[in-house]
Formats: C-alpha cells, structure tokens, sequence
C-alpha cells in the first residue's frame, strides 16, 4: 500500500532534478531543484481549497522545504499488534526523501528489507519477517511522512466535511488516486486536521494491496491515531499512535500500538544501503 505511493514520488523526483515534464510557470534558470519542487508542489496545493488545508498542514508539521532540504530521514520503529497471536516488528528505518528508497534492518533480528526504486527485496529469506517485504518496505515511513508525502503528483485532494470526536470538531479532507498509481491506487486517506495547531490527528484509511486482495477488494477501514508529536530538527514527526477498527463513524477495537523514536534528518545513504545482498530475495506484488 504505502509503497504503492512512493512510485509517484519517484517518478517526481526524477522530473523535478532533471528538469523534465510540465512546468506549469517558467521557472528562473537560477532556481534549485528544492526551489523548483517546493514551487510546483505549492503551486498544485494552491489550486483548490482543499488543497490549500493541506498546504496549510504541511507548514504546521515543518513545511515543504525543511522537508526536501533533510534530505534523508532515519528512525526507528515499533509495530505492534494489539490483537491475539498479534505480530510485533521492531525495525530501523532509513528513507531517502528525494528518491523514496527505503531501508529497513531489524532491531532484535537478522533481517534486511528494502524498496530500491524499482523493486522491494529482504533478506536472509522470504519468510524472515511478518509480513510481505513489498507491502512493509515503507509503510513505517508513508504513515510518519504525512502529511509531506501528500503533495505528491497523482493525489487527489477533497474536502470531507468536519466530525466532532471528544469535543474537538476537525476538519477532514480525502486523499484519492489517480488510476494506475503504484500497486493499489484504491486506497485512501482521510485526514482529520486539529483546528487550533493544524496537525493531523488522525488518518482513517483502507488497505487495497493486491498481494491481501488479488481478486480486488479492500480490507476494513481503520483509523490510526496520533497520540504525541516530536521536533525533529524544523520538522514535526508523531511519536506515538495507534489504530483501531472503525465502523459506522465510531471507533472499534484497538488493533495495534506504534512507536517511533530516534530520529535522524541528513544522514548521509550511499546507493550500495539499497541494492540487494547476495542472500536477498526478490519480494513480488503477490505471491504465485
């Protein structure tokens, strides 16, 4: 799912280097690729107003700039299920924000697991982690990464109205995608976007990846919550939440607690951090 929206960001990212695509104003020969990204970013945000909320979020988290200007962000993360016989995965996540190449190396296991742009491979073998290497590789970062990530090409941005939870009214907004946008261009976000600090608080959401779904479908929808928020540098990552099941607009059962501690913006990441070891095994989109 979340490595789904990662390929548009990739394909971006090339255009915005290289100077290719559409350019809607002519931009000045002297402006940097972080200028020319940050413009056309604002620029796509600034045509609606539900575009216009979510550029306003993205500055109360640290804005686009700080952002493209980190360059790399490096954190650790723990993932657990709440629900009996739950998984729990402790992993170091390491992401380049130019190309959205991701690492992952577990904290208290052996295993390697990466997107390196064109494919996800793990390592030492299929089956040394949880879940499938092509759907986790970047999930850790894709819910950390919101609301930045959103300003992508291929996202479609609505207003949803407002919900009022535990006295607190928040405005929502959906993210939708275009056809065709990574593995499961189903998914979809809603926002709901705290009134006074314009933070996300929480993101409701499905999963459409076809290696769960082959024959199409979607699981149920879930709300993860954003408990607490941490600055890392200029920018504002949450620290810990949590998801629920979520059903007829109220909350369900609990399903899993999350953590994420250590935070490192700028870290150098040579392209050898991505390639595939000699153990690592090509994770597909589903499985034969």
């Amino acid at each position: 799912m979340r490595l789904a929206r990662l390929l548009s960001l990739i394909s971006f990212a090339v255009a915005s280097w290289s100077g290719c695509g559409s350019d809607p104003a002519p931009a000045s020969v002297s402006e940097s690729p972080i200028d020319r990204r940050v413009r056309r970013s604002a620029e796509r945000l600034e045509a609606s107003e539900a575009g216009r909320r979510l550029l306003q979020t993205i500055e109360a988290h640290g804005g686009l700039r700080n952002w493209f200007e980190a360059g790399s962000l490096s954190f650790d993360y723990h993932y657990r299920q709440t629900v009996e016989n739950g998984k729990e995965m402790r992993t170091r996540n390491r992401v380049d924000l130019w190309t959205g190449r991701a690492r992952q190396d577990g904290l208290d296991s052996e295993v390697s697991l990466a997107w390196d742009g064109e494919e996800a491979w793990i390592s030492p073998n299929a089956d040394s982690f949880p879940l499938p290497a092509r759907f986790w590789a970047t999930t850790p970062y894709y819910f950390l990464a919101i609301p930045f990530v959103l300003a992508d090409e291929g996202i479609r941005i609505a207003e949803d109205g407002n919900e009022t939870i535990d006295g607190v009214d928040y405005a929502r907004i959906r993210i939708t995608y275009d056809s065709g946008v990574g593995d499961s261009s189903d998914d979809f976000y809603v926002l709901y976007l705290h009134p006074e600090n314009h933070r996300v608080a929480a993101v409701r959401y499905i999963v459409s990846y076809p290696g769960f779904f082959p024959e199409g479908g979607h699981s149920p929808e879930k709300l993860m919550w954003y408990r607490d928020y941490e600055a890392s540098g200029e920018l504002i990552f949450p620290t810990n939440f949590a998801s629920y099941a979520w059903s007829e607009e109220q909350l369900g059962a609990q399903l899993a607690e999350v953590s994420a501690r250590n935070f490192t913006l700028g870290e150098p990441l040579e392209d050898s951090l991505f390639s595939r070891p000699e153990r690592g095994v090509i994770s597909p989109l589903t499985t034969p």
